[in-house]
């Protein structure tokens, strides 16, 4: 029994661990009879009723004896059945978890549906080092109010701001964190005829001057060439200097038709990367790392008829000439046969008497990969009703398949029965 045990809570923490974070801090152990009561006098001990608040600050350590850490899904059902099924505790809008060396918020996902009137936590002074925490509270994604993180990892590593709008993106209805009124979303006021004011044609490329164009169109044609030639890629080694940055992001969550791992593995989108030195680590610095990761990446074949590009000559004060090109098209991954559309922003250095015959160097790269076209074309035609019609007809393709195989059934009975007559 003991090994079957075991057994089962090494494979609820491999599961844990799988979805990242600290998950794989949770335990699951039981409190006996004597326990439970103890608990049930603290928790009613610690109510404020004329607050509506649940005060459990510094739990773990005036508890002693008994598992009492809030990493233990059990101890936290104790707690919930004790607010559930006590009359007094059910209006409890607001419970303290401070001070209880929290790291991870996984045993606390279900802790809503016995406190449905429950709209602000705090956890200050804890141990909870990243955002992604808050998934474990998605729960209460419309009800929550107001959410202590001050004095953890986690709000004293980000920028303001930033902190500000990523929790909020957990909790669109938050008013208040760390007792401070959430900082609102920056818009705009628009007059209302804006909206009926329909869109202008696409322009296509733009280019500042002659001598501009000349460098950007021939710069594009020769390293193209060689990013679109089968193992060829390293050979860009030699658009790069030492000083070069190269950075590559996809959209989090795009439809891509296989899976992207590639892309994944380098995608530095500040949306799905938080930590300061994880995006250190995906910016790519000279030609040796920028020329290593573009060989990684899918073979590939550009459309150079379909670019459109703005290109800039820019003033500096250090002597270079630089160009900068915002491109955007589509390419074909060659393998997967895959059409994918791109975004690419190049800070070009002119250069003379290059060895490959380059008119720049490149100073600053800066790549971002989406879905198709087709992706996106056909993803926006799936209507319900469209759904509803491909969903009858699979429906009958299956009525069709289960009659056929009745009939072949039935078959196969009677071919026993006519040999035996025969």
């Amino acid at each position: 029994g003991g090994n079957k045990n075991n057994s089962n809570n090494n494979n609820n923490n491999n599961n844990n661990n799988s979805r990242g974070g600290s998950s794989n801090l949770e335990t699951n152990e039981k409190l006996s009879g004597q326990q439970r009561n103890v608990l049930t006098q603290f928790v009613m001990s610690r109510f404020e009723p004329d607050k509506q608040l649940l005060n459990l600050v510094g739990t773990p350590v005036a508890l002693p004896g008994m598992p009492s850490s809030l990493h233990n899904r059990a101890f936290v059902n104790a707690i919930a059945n004790t607010i559930q099924n006590t009359p007094q505790l059910k209006g409890v809008t607001s419970i303290n978890f401070a001070q209880c060396a929290i790291r991870s918020l996984s045993a606390l996902r279900f802790l809503h549906k016995s406190c449905p009137q429950l709209r602000n936590l705090g956890f200050e002074s804890n141990l909870i080092a990243d955002l992604s925490e808050l998934e474990h509270l998605r729960g209460m994604r419309d009800t929550m109010r107001d959410l202590m993180l001050q004095k953890n990892p986690v709000s004293m590593s980000m920028d303001p701001l930033l902190y500000h709008h990523r929790v909020r993106s957990y909790f669109p209805n938050l008013n208040s964190l760390d007792m401070t009124p959430i900082q609102p979303i920056i818009k705009f006021p628009l007059p209302s005829f804006v909206h009926n004011v329909n869109v202008p044609p696409e322009k296509g490329s733009y280019f500042e001057n002659a001598d501009a164009q000349n460098v950007a169109v021939k710069f594009l044609k020769m390293y193209f060439g060689v990013y679109d030639t089968p193992g060829q890629r390293q050979a860009l080694y030699e658009v790069y200097t030492m000083s070069s940055k190269f950075s590559l992001s996809m959209k989090a969550g795009s439809r891509f038709g296989y899976d992207p791992q590639l892309y994944i593995e380098s995608n530095r989108n500040l949306q799905s990367t938080h930590k300061p030195q994880e995006r250190i680590s995906l910016l790519k610095v000279g030609p040796i790392h920028i020329a290593s990761l573009l060989d990684k990446l899918p073979n590939t074949k550009h459309k150079m008829e379909d670019f459109t590009a703005d290109v800039l000559a820019l003033p500096s004060h250090t002597g270079l000439q630089l160009v900068q090109v915002t491109l955007r098209g589509t390419f074909v991954e060659v393998d997967e046969e895959a059409e994918r559309i791109f975004h690419r922003t190049f800070l070009l250095s002119l250069v003379n008497n290059h060895p490959k015959g380059f008119p720049a160097v490149i100073m600053n790269d800066i790549m971002y990969v989406g879905p198709s076209k087709k992706i996106q074309r056909d993803t926006a035609q799936l209507d319900p009703q469209t759904l509803i019609q491909q969903n009858q007809q699979m429906m009958a393709q299956l009525q069709q398949l289960q009659q056929q195989q009745q009939q072949q059934q039935q078959q196969q009975q009677q071919l026993p029965n006519n040999q035996l007559q025969q």
